[in-house]
């Protein structure tokens, strides 16, 4: 079928696109109705193998991809940056991204990044200096 910008742009309604945005467009061509699904979130879990080339990396880290923004738990509290400028970053090591997502539960992975980034620890580190993170407990894995 031929589709002119102008069919596709009434079809869409200048819908903004998001990561992870899902279109539905089964229905065009049949009524140029719009049908579009919600936006779903975008959560990726990046876990990163321990490495000697950074002594705060001896035992691996977990940090996570929300929405094209990466989350990442360390001294201080929520370290945040593009995904693509952190991974950048972290090119010097090695992890796995494993995509969160429950095809039957369109809510699910939003409402566990929402739980990401809400946590905030609670501030007892045994460390001074570390802030809300600790090595026992409020660190990157919990």
């Amino acid at each position: 079928m031929h589709v002119s910008a102008k069919q596709l742009s009434g079809f869409f309604q200048n819908e903004k696109i998001a990561i992870g945005h899902v279109f539905d467009v089964s229905g065009f061509g049949a009524n140029n109705t719009p049908v579009a699904q919600t936006p779903r979130t975008y959560l990726e879990v990046q876990i990163w193998y321990p490495s000697d080339k950074h002594l705060a990396s001896l035992g691996g880290h977990v940090s996570f991809n929300i929405n094209g923004q990466s989350w990442s738990w360390e001294r201080g509290g929520w370290q945040r940056d593009s995904a693509e400028n952190y991974l950048r970053q972290n090119a010097w090591r090695n992890g796995v991204g494993y995509v969160l997502d429950d095809e039957n539960d369109p809510q699910w992975a939003s409402e566990l990044a929402n739980n990401i980034m809400s946590f905030h620890g609670d501030g007892n580190s045994m460390i001074p200096g570390f802030g809300p993170y600790g090595l026992i407990h409020d660190n990157c894995g919990e």
